[in-house]
């Protein structure tokens, strides 16, 4: 529950002047996203900041969805690509997230 919540500040504060971030439905999406993969991670968590990475790619991805009878992968992913998109930054990404200890 502290981990939902730690998110969830942050992702309160992602760009408020776009309408987009402060939908709530794009909220979940992100807090869903940043938690599972603190969850999936534990050498990495979550660390401030995270939120600054998905957003773009939270957008970019909304504004280029497929039809809901072309989804064929578990959500909120809506093609393989995307899956692997956020998979490949958020790997790369990895080392400067990584806690010492």
């Amino acid at each position: 529950m502290a981990l939902q919540k730690e998110i969830n500040q942050d992702i309160e504060r992602t760009y408020p002047e776009k309408k987009f971030f402060q939908r709530k439905s794009t909220q979940d999406t992100m807090l869903t996203i940043l938690f599972i993969y603190a969850k999936e991670h534990p050498a990495v968590e979550y660390k401030q900041g995270m939120h600054e990475l998905l957003a773009p790619i939270i957008y970019l991805l909304d504004r280029e969805k497929v039809p809901a009878s072309d989804v064929y992968v578990r959500l909120p992913f809506t093609r393989p690509t995307d899956q692997l998109l956020t998979q490949s930054i958020m790997q790369s990404t990895n080392a400067s997230y990584r806690t010492n200890g």
